[in-house]
């Protein structure tokens, strides 16, 4: 099966309006406030993920990041999903999967899978001391600031 038709059901099936591979062969969605981008390489028939896992904490970032570099090699072995940098130096989920055998279901699947460690990821980098919500919860010292930060509006992922 083509990537576009993989894409297309899925987004169909979740009712994901204008999910579809654009002329690049990528494609973007946003499923419970987490960024995640499709990319097609026609070559190797294989595609690409990427979900965007947060900021870098402004303290404690060495910290966090051998704890990524942890979680890296437990990937390795299983998943194939990998925590990197992206070009704004925040931290993404990245996994490359084959496409030509995928089921519009196992595409499901691999997604939902993808998406679940995602949010185990944002999660952990959101409570991780120093990163911007817990700076964003120290300085929350007002009714208006608390409120804004119950809404989620200091840290977008």
């Amino acid at each position: 099966m083509e990537l576009k038709e993989l894409v297309d059901g899925f987004g169909a099936a979740l009712k994901i309006e204008g999910l579809s591979l654009d002329a690049e062969g990528k494609a973007a969605f946003t499923a419970d406030g987490m960024w995640v981008g499709i990319a097609d390489n026609a070559v190797t028939r294989t595609f690409s993920l990427t979900g965007r896992i947060g900021e870098t904490p402004p303290e404690g970032r060495e910290r966090l990041d051998r704890l990524f570099l942890k979680t890296n090699a437990m990937f390795v072995s299983g998943s194939g999903m990998s925590v990197g940098l992206d070009a704004e130096d925040r931290y993404v989920l990245m996994s490359s999967l084959e496409y030509t055998y995928l089921t519009t279901e196992t595409f499901a699947e691999k997604i939902e899978a993808f998406l679940n460690e995602l949010e185990r990821l944002c999660a952990l980098a959101k409570s991780f001391p120093g990163s911007t919500q817990e700076v964003a919860k120290a300085a929350a010292d007002s009714a208006a600031e608390a409120k804004m930060l119950s809404e989620g509006r200091f840290l977008q992922v």
